[in-house]
């Protein structure tokens, strides 16, 4: 495929993807502004329902439109959209490398860090889970004195990507129990010849509903948590939630109130505690102690 060519594909399914709907003629204005088109001319009719069929065909997205409005959207395909949120990182993914390996005069500038897919077998957990074959995975044991290569054997349910990693939820067929691995340390993963059933009602976006990220603790159940966010960080946990169960419940001149249902987990407490004096657990009472149990600690490092 051309390396143009390429790009332009890329640009289309962003503008569309930003813009949830629109039309042709909106389409045809941002490619005159586009720093791909040098020219600065429209985008031919043809050429846009051309590659919208070349996206579909080598992508699996589906660029649609709704017959009542003119406007273009893409499709969203399996649960929530998670395919065609997928297949779009997976096109995104493959254009910044195609543009970083291509560019030699500016690729010193572009830091990309090594990905799960590149060396830990992501291909190998989602073909498993696509034929529900039981896999085997390697990965480092770390304690406070050594580390130690160990192999445990799960039947993959999920994947989740969650702060710049792949985790792998599966059953650990020694115990039954539901366990959550980073990819990102995984050695080494081994598609089994053994065949396992997906439970029909198992949902993932569920199961993890009550959890902050993929820190799964079965010992605890999920708290209502009120934190007071004060400042410029309000504004960053309104454009991206820190967890679906977030809700502003008081919202004041200098400060806000945030209701949260979750398991508070060890990195939910650090990015509260990252956040310095501008965060604060209001409730519940038991929280709170465990914050300042913590903050204790922290201070004793230093007198």
């Amino acid at each position: 495929m051309k390396r143009d060519l390429f790009r332009r594909y890329v640009w289309l399914v962003d503008v569309i993807r930003n813009a949830k709907s629109i039309t042709y003629e909106e389409i045809s204005e941002l490619w005159k502004e586009s720093p791909l088109n040098t020219d600065h001319s429209p985008l031919a009719l043809r050429t846009f329902h051309n590659h919208r069929e070349a996206i579909h065909q080598l992508f699996g997205i589906r660029i649609l439109c709704n017959r009542s409005d003119h406007e273009y959207y893409i499709q969203q395909e399996g649960s929530h959209g998670s395919e065609t949120k997928l297949r779009v990182w997976m096109l995104q993914t493959l254009a910044l490398q195609s543009l970083a390996s291509q560019d030699g005069d500016i690729d010193d500038r572009i830091m990309l860090d090594i990905t799960p897919e590149e060396k830990h077998g992501l291909a190998a957990v989602f073909e498993a889970m696509r034929t529900n074959n039981v896999i085997a995975i390697r990965y480092p044991e770390i304690n406070c004195d050594s580390v130690r290569r160990t192999t445990v054997v799960l039947e993959p349910y999920c994947l989740r990507f969650w702060h710049h990693d792949w985790y792998l939820l599966g059953k650990n067929t020694d115990n039954d129990k539901l366990e959550v691995y980073p990819l990102g340390s995984v050695l080494q993963v081994q598609i089994l010849d053994r065949k396992f059933s997906y439970p029909a009602g198992f949902s993932p976006r569920e199961f993890f509903r009550n959890y902050f990220g993929v820190e799964v603790d079965d010992n605890r159940e999920p708290l209502n948590i009120r934190v007071r966010i004060k400042g410029d960080n309000r504004q960053v946990l309104r454009l991206n939630p820190l967890h679906v169960s977030q809700r502003e419940v008081l919202t004041e001149p200098d400060s806000s109130i945030f209701d949260y249902l979750l398991v508070p987990s060890p990195k939910f407490i650090s990015y509260i505690l990252s956040l310095g004096p501008k965060a604060e657990i209001i409730a519940p009472a038991s929280l709170r102690q465990e914050m300042l149990q913590t903050l204790h600690k922290m201070l004793s490092l230093y007198e």
